[in-house]
């Protein structure tokens, strides 16, 4: 199991909308998040924080809920509807081996962006889902796995990227953190003289933006502000919601009343932590 620390309001949007929202690297509440990172990937990387510990959290009851009086979403540690797609050709994509993905392919490219399709972990290169490593040196660590491949199209890479958002400096240990990440590139119109009709070079025109001959680009793409994954209808349909230790009897109707409408097996419990707590 893992779990999201929450408002109400926001299990409501989560619920109502079906979809899980991922925040941009470099708008998330560590502002150190992104020390390390080469200037433009804190603004392609996304993701969505949970924890794998089963005991309540007080440090996160407090920071990520109203009051203590928010929600806990617990469910099984992969919540994301993923399809799977055969080899094929679909439209820009030509796929040598089947995906497996939230979106179908024709989702993962648009006019303004593409998402790349590091959805497919293993045990060796987690790289959508993984524990945060918590680091003394947030910079340093990532200067020891930066690629500088100037040889190759005068770019700088990441191995495998499965070391970007991965980070984090140890003053956040507390948090006990796992995370999803996905990488969402932005992309030039499809008439600009750069792209001149081709969709997929937007990735290449990206990443020679990071220093290269694009580099006067970097601030003029088109970046998400968030990314939208759909959630697993069985996941949604079970989820396991903890009520904050400061819930109030007409909260708890509230939650029960959006688990009624929006789900058909979800559970609701009190916290563990309900008269443990003085508040002053």
């Amino acid at each position: 199991m893992i779990y999201h620390y929450t408002s109400i309001a926001n299990l409501a949007l989560i619920l109502s909308s079906q979809n899980f929202r991922f925040s941009r690297l470099d708008q998330v509440d560590d502002i150190q998040e992104i020390d390390g990172l080469k200037e433009g990937f804190g603004k392609i990387t996304f993701i969505s924080c949970w924890t794998e510990d089963e005991e309540e959290n007080i440090a996160l009851w407090k920071m990520y809920t109203e009051n203590m009086s928010g929600v806990r979403i617990g469910c099984p540690i992969m919540p994301f509807r993923m399809i799977k797609t055969p080899p094929g050709k679909y439209g820009t994509w030509e796929l040598a081996s089947e995906l497996i993905a939230p979106f179908p392919p024709d989702e993962l490219t648009t006019d303004t962006y593409n998402i790349l399709p590091y959805f497919q972990d293993n045990h060796e290169k987690p790289t959508f889902f993984k524990k945060v490593m918590y680091v003394r040196d947030q910079k340093a660590s990532y200067e020891q796995v930066v690629f500088d491949n100037r040889e190759k199209k005068n770019v700088i890479t990441y191995r495998d990227f499965q070391d970007i958002g991965r980070f984090k400096s140890d003053k956040w240990v507390f948090q006990n953190e796992s995370r999803f990440t996905l990488f969402c590139v932005p992309v030039l119109p499809i008439d600009h003289p750069l792209i001149n009709g081709d969709r997929l070079k937007g990735i290449d025109i990206f990443s020679e933006t990071i220093y290269g001959s694009h580099e006067a680009l970097r601030n003029h793409l088109p970046y998400q502000q968030y990314v939208d994954l759909p959630l697993d209808h069985t996941v949604l349909n079970s989820l396991e919601i903890t009520l904050g230790p400061r819930c109030s009897l007409s909260e708890q109707l509230i939650v029960q009343a959006l688990l009624e409408k929006y789900t058909s097996n979800a559970t609701i419990k009190k916290s563990s932590l309900d008269n443990t707590i003085r508040f002053k």
